[in-house]
């Protein structure tokens, strides 16, 4: 560490969690941290962190389920709830991801999403339900795309079909 300071008396080597120049160390305030000596500034917490303490080290992740775009956050309230259509499975994150194609999510702050149940589908990425197959098509499988079509000369009258056999029936 080389001074930066005009006497040499007033030098001080701050420790970790503190920085500062002229002879003085502060604490880090909240949202920050320092985790090396002989530092002139502290460091902002990172997009998926949090640090609700001062003079720390480190910083706190976001838990699984939540996210924080920004730094600097100051407390765990800064880290928001991944929302319905949404996940994440990993703390510190600074963003949720949709639910892939067949599966959902109808709730917040998740670690994972649901694959959809036969006789529903999930064309797209986000959706917070699975869609009833709707008429003259069915699924008899989880975790679709895609509901599939009646066999020619035969017809659907229900929603959420799940089994062809009983959701298809013979044209008239």
């Amino acid at each position: 560490f080389a001074a930066k300071c005009a006497d040499e008396k007033m030098c001080v080597i701050c420790p970790v969690g503190k920085a500062g120049k002229g002879g003085t160390c502060d604490l880090c305030y909240a949202g920050q941290y320092q985790n090396e000596d002989a530092q002139l500034t502290c460091k902002d917490c990172a997009a998926g962190q949090y640090q609700n303490e001062e003079g720390t080290l480190n910083c706190k992740n976001c838990p699984a389920g939540k996210s924080n775009s920004w730094t600097a956050g100051t407390d765990i309230n800064d880290c928001y709830d991944c929302e319905s259509g949404q996940y994440q499975g990993s703390p510190g994150m600074s963003s949720c991801e949709s639910c892939g194609t067949g599966q959902s999510q109808p709730n917040d702050g998740q670690t994972t999403c649901v694959e959809c149940v036969v006789g529903k589908s999930a064309p797209s990425t986000g959706f917070k339900e699975c869609m009833d197959c709707t008429f003259g098509k069915y699924n008899d499988d989880i975790g679709q795309i895609n509901c599939k079509p009646c066999l020619a000369g035969k017809f659907g009258d229900s929603l959420g079909g799940s089994i062809e056999l009983d959701t298809c029936k013979d044209c008239p």
